[in-house]
């Protein structure tokens, strides 16, 4: 968890208060007790929460739903961190926001947590409802955001078919839970905590429902993707449901026998989680921490690892590796990058068989480029290996095995 997202899932309420004196009367300074039952109360720490701790003046719609900022800033981090392993310099990535909403929240707090790279990261959200949208062009102007954020209607008969020229790098997505008010209703009777939660009662029909609730739009903008002409580099969706997680999955793993994806559990606050899953169709790899679960609920789930770390000899520095990977030059190319070796190569130009072909100066079908790609540091007496690009886990593995038969023999 990062320095900004600990301070927004555990706020100083009472210091808060002190900046925001319309808070006062919902705080109780002795017991250190806020009335988040009171609606007034949480829309107006969210906006204090923006305006203090990631520096975002925006101003919530009574009549819309009011964004919890930890999970959402934590989704923001997380895709940032997925774009970021495979973004290179001078790039311009641009990312959309299915359902944008009147706060534009995650607009304006992907802009916050990419601002080192100013305009190298630009925004689109998209919206049915034309006064969320109005709502949320005032909270892109009021922050000065206009020539990174551009928001437009669409009419909900499609996700990616909009008037949009730039190739896109990535979407978001944070879609209602519920396919109706009777779903919610039973929704809430199975919670522990008995009551609704009253802080998501102000919010319209289309924040909260949606035909099918969360899973039919998740998987429909699942299967949209899957069969583009034009397709994202990482789509990306939020659910509050373990079980639509693992319906998204099953739909990647038995329909379009897909295993380039991955999924991050989000805890914030004391008792929500949330599910943030990614999947793309390139060759790119998803970072493994960024990618898979230790919680044991969720191995199942989990895509191929794309790390090995394997244990160098003392002192071992990275050039010691790209020493023992030179006799595969030049069907292996290797590129030095300060603490980083990139290797890349057309597939297993380290087996014997392909060796005894090299020798023998035989003709060697290979594709023109270079489709996997390992990414390589030496740290804490290991070599950590990272599957960076390739469709095949079998060649990942054989690669990380022939390094370690190397590192063994040294």
């Amino acid at each position: 968890m990062t320095g900004l997202l600990e301070k927004v899932n555990s706020p100083d309420i009472g210091e808060l208060c002190v900046r925001h004196p319309e808070m006062r009367k919902y705080y109780d300074g002795e017991r250190g007790w806020y009335d988040f039952e009171q609606l007034e109360a949480v829309y107006l720490l969210t906006e204090a929460l923006l305006a203090d701790y990631v520096g975002l003046d925006v101003q919530l719609d009574r009549n819309h739903l009011c964004p919890r900022v930890a999970n959402r800033l934590d989704y923001v981090e997380w895709i940032r961190d997925v774009v970021k392993w495979h973004k290179t310099p001078g790039e311009v990535v641009y990312g959309l926001d299915i359902g944008v909403g009147s706060s534009c929240i995650y607009p304006l707090l992907g802009c916050k947590v990419t601002e080192a790279y100013e305009d190298d990261w630009v925004f689109y959200g998209t919206d049915v409802d034309e006064r969320s949208l109005a709502k949320c062009q005032e909270n892109i102007s009021r922050n000065g955001l206009d020539h990174r954020i551009k928001v437009m209607k669409c009419s909900g008969a499609s996700f990616f078919d909009l008037p949009i020229k730039e190739q896109l790098t990535f979407c978001m997505a944070n879609p209602p839970f519920y396919s109706d008010k009777d779903d919610m209703e039973h929704s809430r009777e199975r919670k522990a905590s008995g009551g609704p939660h009253s802080n998501d009662l102000w919010a319209t029909d289309t924040e909260l429902y949606t035909p099918g609730g969360e899973v039919q739009f998740t998987v429909d903008m699942l299967r949209e993707s899957m069969r583009s002409k034009t397709p994202l580099t990482w789509y990306s969706t939020m659910v509050g449901k373990k079980s639509t997680l693992m319906e998204l999955i099953r739909v990647l793993r038995e329909e379009f026998s897909h295993d380039n994806y991955g999924f991050h559990e989000i805890k914030t606050g004391n008792k929500t989680k949330r599910w943030c899953l990614v999947w793309t169709r390139t060759n790119f790899r998803i970072r493994d921490d960024l990618a898979r679960s230790y919680n044991a609920s969720l191995r199942s789930l989990n895509p191929f690892p794309t790390l090995f770390s394997l244990h160098v000899p003392e002192q071992s520095d990275i050039s010691f590796v790209q020493s023992l990977l030179d006799p595969l030059q030049p069907q292996l190319e290797m590129k030095l990058n300060g603490e980083w070796l990139e290797a890349s190569c057309s597939g297993d130009v380290w087996s014997r068989s392909f060796r005894r072909k090299v020798a023998r100066n035989e003709p060697i079908p290979l594709p023109a480029d270079k489709s996997y790609v390992f990414r390589m540091r030496v740290i804490n007496g290991h070599v950590e290996v990272h599957w960076l690009q390739g469709l095949d886990f079998k060649i990942f593995e054989s690669f990380t095995g022939m390094l370690k038969r190397s590192l063994n023999s040294n």
